[in-house]
């Protein structure tokens, strides 16, 4: 009988010391994935803030300075690596949108970075990163 109860006493234990290795390991995985994005957006945006055009901007990021299928979208896609891919091997989306902020009688026009998890075919809600950029000035959000 006691020796039952060291082995569920063990067993409880052990369970909880491998949740603790699972929840660990999907938090480091977070922290990089948040850390590539952070990258990749400010990349995107001193590229833009040097060209000041989304599909250049996207075309350059992308690796082909002249022609890349998603640059009058202002989508560059990548994978679990982080490396530029197609649509159908994508893991996260860079996405370029096109805003303006008012200042007085003047509009100036701004850009939002963002990028996003897809997760099973299946865009997930949360922004990991997104950047405004203007002529000017650069605001970062996490």
């Amino acid at each position: 009988m006691e020796q039952l109860i060291v082995i569920i006493v063990f067993a409880i234990y052990a369970s909880v010391c491998v949740k603790i290795f699972a929840v660990s390991f999907i938090m480091v995985n977070d922290a990089r994935d948040m850390n590539h994005a952070l990258v990749a957006a400010k990349n995107a945006a001193e590229v833009f803030r040097v060209y000041g055009d989304k599909a250049k901007t996207v075309a350059v990021l992308s690796g082909h300075e002249y022609v890349y299928p998603n640059a009058a979208q202002g989508v560059v896609y990548y994978d679990k690596e982080w490396r530029v891919c197609n649509e159908a091997k994508a893991v996260f989306v860079l996405r370029f949108s096109e805003l303006t902020e008012s200042k007085g009688i003047a509009t100036l026009p701004l850009i939002s970075i963002s990028i996003e998890k897809i997760s099973k075919g299946r865009m997930q809600n949360v922004e990991i990163v997104s950047f405004t950029v203007s002529a000017k000035r650069m605001h970062a959000r996490r």
